[in-house]
């Protein structure tokens, strides 16, 4: 993981984010297979009204799979100013 962020979101009062970016997919891959954050996610889905994991870029099928069997509500967004940004903070 090159960046793990956690921040308050500015707009809705109690509403918060949590933005990660990987080096490539074999890393994305890797942390999704770890136990303890299956668990963590699927407990945390339940904190609030509102959980979900935003992924964005064109992402392997072996990414895609591996979110499916998380349990935990996902979107995919294909875009590449997003994957443009990552690009950038790991070439920096």
């Amino acid at each position: 993981m090159l960046q793990n962020i956690f921040d308050k979101d500015p707009d809705p009062p109690f509403c918060f984010v949590w933005f990660e970016v990987y080096k490539n997919y074999d890393a994305l891959l890797v942390h999704l297979a770890n136990t303890a954050l299956r668990l963590n996610l699927v407990l945390n889905s339940g904190l609030g009204t509102d959980f979900s994991i935003e992924l964005y870029g064109t992402l392997w099928d072996k990414v895609i799979e591996a979110m499916n069997g998380i349990g935990v509500l996902h979107k995919i967004f294909k875009n590449l100013e997003v994957a443009e940004l990552k690009d950038k903070i790991i070439n920096k």
